[in-house]
């Protein structure tokens, strides 16, 4: 009779080394797609600054509308000039709209070559607000 005990230790668990196959496999996969979302999608591209030149006497709230309707709050502008930094470019058609409170008094479409010659910079004109000013709005 021979009582030989079976050296568990030296003999690789099937089950164990497959789940360890199996957890590295989707660590790296994981880790693939990681770095395939970041480099892939290189993100929304971005405009050093707009500026906006506000002639009018009013404060306005400006925001930016893209070609399917989106829209980006660039903040309240007092008059004279201003800059908004980093600013989302929404690509080929860029539609600015001024409020005033919620009145709408200017709205100006550039495509996105105009808008860089004229050095990301859009110019509200003084009548935008003419009648509100008129009317004693400050």
């Amino acid at each position: 009779m021979n009582a030989r005990l079976d050296d568990r230790v030296a003999e690789p668990n099937l089950v164990i080394t497959a789940l360890l196959v199996v957890a590295a496999a989707l660590y790296l996969a994981f880790a693939g797609w990681l770095i395939a979302v970041q480099v892939g999608a290189g993100g929304v591209r971005h405009v050093p600054a707009v500026t906006i030149d506000n002639q009018t006497h009013l404060t306005l709230e400006v925001v930016l509308v893209d070609q399917h309707g989106a829209r980006l709050t660039l903040g309240a502008h007092q008059p004279g000039r201003s800059s908004r930094f980093e600013v989302a470019d929404p690509g080929s058609s860029w539609t600015f709209e001024a409020f005033y409170g919620p009145r709408r008094v200017d709205l100006q479409t550039f495509d996105r070559a105009t808008l860089a010659r004229q050095g990301w910079t859009v110019r509200i004109p003084a009548s935008a607000t003419t009648g509100l000013e008129q009317a004693g709005f400050r």
